[in-house]
């Protein structure tokens, strides 16, 4: 570093001395061909490191990255959005009834005690297929959602989305048998079961929901991109508390402890989302 400057032939600031050669990091590079200079003592010149500072310094617009997530998008992940909705048409085929009675349940108390009654071996195939079909939607919207907000990070490799997956897969097998514990340890097995019904039934109307947003998001106009992502962030957050509430009102009625409720919804629903959000920002802000 010291002889390019002595080869410069270029007047010293009488305090440059060692600063000048003090850490390679007082320089950023930039895309495309040059240095950013970046001073450590504000007496020493820009024109001391780069004679033709203002010409050869080529200064890059901040841009947003939100709108420059199509151009990020990775390929694999086309792949994964095509296997959902075929596995959603090959439901459809299937079970071509489910679908409705489920968007019934959803409100409707009576087709709510219907479902609940089900024990049919084919309810209970359709039941697992849009439950997988859930958790596949919902790890594509949460990757997704992590490349938008974070279009220049290093995301956009599928080991990361195979992470996604596996966690929104672990957290709600490890979900479920927590449930079905706590059911058994209390002696209220059939609160369990209700609970757990309604959870997969309205899972499954998240899931539909999700296949329109992870289908827009990665390919829609960059003018109306960010408005999309907000409003599908908006409408999943309803269908989650709109959940939670219908699932309090399950239990309330069974008259189950309000400690143990809170308790429940403290572990296993607050818990694990303020985990992720620790996670979020620690590895990709």
């Amino acid at each position: 570093m010291t002889n390019m400057i002595d080869s410069l032939n270029i007047a010293k600031p009488a305090n440059a001395g060692a600063k000048i050669t003090k850490e390679i990091d007082d320089f950023t590079y930039l895309s495309g061909c040059c240095y950013k200079y970046q001073p450590i003592d504000d007496n020493i010149p820009k024109s001391y490191f780069f004679p033709n500072y203002h010409s050869e310094i080529k200064m890059i617009p901040k841009t947003n990255p939100a709108f420059e997530y199509s151009n990020t998008t990775p390929d694999f992940l086309m792949i994964f959005i095509l296997l959902a909705f075929s596995i959603f048409a090959f439901l459809q085929h299937m079970f071509p009834k489910f679908l409705s009675k489920i968007v019934v349940a959803i409100y409707s108390n009576y087709m709510f005690q219907v479902i609940k009654r089900d024990f049919s071996p084919n309810f209970k195939k359709a039941a697992t297929g849009f439950t997988i079909l859930y958790l596949l939607n919902l790890s594509i919207f949460i990757y997704e959602l992590v490349l938008f907000f974070n279009a220049e990070s290093n995301v956009r490799y599928l080991r990361y989305f195979l992470m996604f997956l596996l966690f929104v897969f672990v957290y709600f097998i490890v979900k479920q048998y927590l449930i079905k514990l706590l059911g058994y340890m209390l002696n209220i097995q059939d609160i369990a079961l209700a609970y757990l019904k309604y959870f997969e039934i309205s899972i499954h109307i998240s899931g539909i929901f999700l296949m329109i947003s992870i289908l827009l998001i990665p390919y829609i106009a960059a003018s109306v991109q960010p408005f999309f992502v907000y409003f599908s962030i908006l409408v999943f957050f309803f269908l989650y508390v709109y959940r939670l509430v219908r699932s309090v009102l399950i239990i309330v009625k069974k008259d189950f402890s309000i400690f143990y409720m809170i308790l429940y919804l403290c572990t296993l629903e607050i818990l694990p989302l303020l985990l992720l959000y620790k996670y979020y920002v620690r590895n990709f802000i």
